[in-house]
Order: structure tokens, then sequence, then C-alpha cells
């Protein structure tokens, strides 16, 4: 199931980053990924498919060590960690993507503001 949720999310970020007039390949380097932590396989084959670097998955990592998969509740304490890290830039991006069943995929793009 993870080799199939990162092979299908570059083209659901790409039309996500679209629909807020963003030009994905130009944003994701500099963006931060909230990935809904399933598990560790989630997160890294997010990471792989997207080419992100350790440093943009980070809170992700975090929050499944810290708390594990908490369902539902689990992205709003990826954001949390987000706006605690000292890392973050005003007017970075966040794309925050979850996944369900029958390999869903659901996101949003956020901006940070401090």
């Amino acid at each position: 199931m993870p080799q199939k949720i990162g092979a299908a999310l570059p083209a659901f970020l790409a039309r996500l980053f679209a629909q807020a007039d963003l030009d994905y390949k130009a944003e994701k380097d500099f963006a931060i990924f909230a990935i809904h932590p399933g598990g560790p396989k989630i997160i890294d084959q997010v990471s792989d498919a997207l080419g992100l670097r350790p440093e943009q998955s980070a809170a992700s990592r975090a929050v499944l060590r810290d708390y594990g998969n908490m369902s539902s509740a689990t992205l709003p304490h990826v954001w949390n960690e987000i706006l605690k890290s000292r890392a973050t830039q005003p007017g970075q991006l966040v794309a925050s993507v979850a996944f369900g069943p029958g390999l869903t995929i659901s996101g949003g793009l956020f901006q940070i503001e401090k």
C-alpha cells in the first residue's frame, strides 16, 4: 500500500499546488510536508517518492515517535509541531497529506504566519 500512495502523490500535489496558483516543482524544495504518519513506511515512501530532505518531514516523524498514529487527530499534532519549530519561516508553505480507505489521498496547503 505505501508504494501505491507514493506513486500517486506527486500528481496529487501538483494539482493541489495548481489550485492555489502555485507551481509544485518550483515550491517543493522550500515547503514543509505534514504527512499523516500511519506508520514509518508511509513517511518513508512519501519522502522517497517526493525526494524530500529529512527536515521536510521531521514533524511527522516526531509525532509518530512521541504519540504513534492517533487516527484523525494525528495531523493537528503534526501542524502544532511544525508551528513550534524554529526552522519554519514566515510565508513557508506546508503541504498536508492524509490517506484513507481505498487508497484515497486528501490534502491541504497552508502558509506559515508568525
